[in-house]
């Protein structure tokens, strides 16, 4: 995933392939609970998830 390192490396992730299908993943269940179940909590949880993931693998923390 070469677009992994364009995001990944200047942040300090470790490992930006890793990262970037973690985020995959994230974004895909929010999508797939928000259609199954219903409801729109399911993208805010995504992106706290998200930050939550990004914070722990990348050495600098996004600022919120």
């Amino acid at each position: 995933m070469e677009q992994s390192d364009d995001v990944g490396r200047p942040g300090g992730a470790g490992d930006p392939d890793r990262l970037a299908e973690e985020l995959i993943l994230i974004l895909n269940g929010a999508f797939a609970s928000a259609d199954v179940l219903g409801g729109n909590t399911y993208g805010t949880r995504a992106l706290s998830m998200a930050r939550r993931l990004i914070d722990e693998e990348c050495r600098t923390p996004i600022t919120h």
